[in-house]
């Protein structure tokens, strides 16, 4: 319903499931910390309105057979690619696969997402692999403690705020 979940500024992601057909106006208005919305519902549920895809990244048709954690690091699997779309992990250094293997099936890590790695102040170093060409808005924002990055050759595109506040 309307403002169902508004104002709850420790949510970080939400995973809406197939039954649900009606979004409340303003429903996660003022969730300062959601970054990522999982959808099983494959198109945009009526009353969902594109401000949540101009600020977070909903991505729609994803069950539990398309998202996987591995390592501390949570994927989408989508068209034969891996997007990293958040990190729950506790290492402060960490090397980003290249690929990703699920029920015999290789999917190439392509794609850091909106806010993957968003406020995780004890990261200090990250390498990213040749097979990631695009890293997202804020995918790093907030990293305070981030004082090494390695970005290949293939990454072709770095979006707004990527980088945002990593001070160190």
């Amino acid at each position: 319903g309307n403002y169902a979940f508004s104002c709850c500024t420790s949510l970080t992601s939400v995973t809406i499931p197939s039954s649900v057909i009606t979004i409340g106006d303003r429903a996660f208005g003022g969730c300062t910390s959601l970054t990522i919305i999982y959808c099983e519902v494959t198109s945009q549920p009526s009353g969902w309105s594109s401000y949540w895809n101009d600020y977070r990244q909903v991505y729609y048709g994803i069950t539990n057979d398309n998202r996987v954690e591995k390592d501390g690091i949570i994927y989408v699997l989508q068209n034969n690619e891996a997007i990293v779309t958040r990190y729950v992990g506790k290492d402060i250094g960490l090397t980003i696969p290249t690929t990703i293997e699920l029920n015999g099936k290789t999917y190439n890590v392509t794609t850091i997402g909106y806010y993957a790695f968003s406020n995780c102040t004890s990261l200090t170093s990250v390498t990213i692999p040749s097979s990631v060409t695009t890293i997202e808005n804020g995918a790093f924002a907030g990293c305070t403690s981030l004082t090494s990055i390695v970005i290949p050759s293939s990454v072709t595109t770095i979006e707004n705020g990527a980088f945002a506040g990593c001070t160190s």
